[in-house]
């Protein structure tokens, strides 16, 4: 005798793959990106893309000493640092200074892209000569300032207080800065350099 078996439902499952279209905002986003980019290129022109992201990875890296707090410094004037505690340092450190006997120190980028201040002041003023060369001029006191030229990113801005040391711009490789000292509006030409320290001899 056969056992016989009684069918009491029968269901179909039915699996649907949908494919989900991409969102506007993701494509909004895409062409903000690509077109801001454009405009960059147009803006900078001759800036060579390494160039320009060698600045970005500089000015925007948070470890940077550029974004040092120094809300802590009290600079309450300009004659703050006196003449004889003056202790200029050079600008750049792993490279070679040579001193001309017009008081020009000039420096060939070593190992470091770094320019430094190269003693305590106010940033008096940023800006480009008429052969287009970059500078930053620090006053240290009430009559004596430094000059630094053919920087590539400037780090500070007018009225900025700055530490002997402190990381101020950057410099192309295999360019060359100048460094001039200035005594109420002459430039001093008794220097000396030892290592590197900048000694003013009387």
């Amino acid at each position: 005798m056969r056992n016989k078996v009684q069918i009491l439902s029968v269901r179909k499952n039915t699996i649907i793959i949908r494919k989900c279209k991409p969102r506007r905002g993701y494509w909004l986003g895409s062409i903000c990106a690509v077109s801001l980019m454009v405009c960059m290129v147009i803006v900078l022109g001759g800036v060579t893309s390494k160039d320009l992201a060698r600045s970005m990875s500089y000015i925007y890296n948070p470890v940077n000493s550029l974004y040092s707090d120094n809300s802590n410094i009290i600079f309450a004037s300009v004659n703050a640092l006196s003449r004889d505690n003056l202790n200029f340092v050079l600008p750049m450190s792993g490279s070679v200074a040579t001193l001309d006997s017009s008081g020009n120190i000039s420096m060939v980028v070593g190992s470091s892209i770094m320019i430094k201040a190269t003693e305590a002041g106010v940033v008096e003023d940023v800006g480009t000569t008429v052969d287009g060369i970059k500078y930053i001029k620090i006053l240290h006191c009430l009559d004596v300032c430094s000059v630094v030229e053919n920087v590539d990113v400037v780090g500070v801005s007018k009225g900025d207080i700055v530490k002997r040391g402190q990381d101020i711009a950057t410099v192309r490789e295999g360019e060359k800065i100048t460094l001039r000292l200035f005594d109420a509006g002459q430039q001093i030409t008794n220097l000396k350099l030892n290592q590197s320290k900048i000694i003013w001899q009387d």
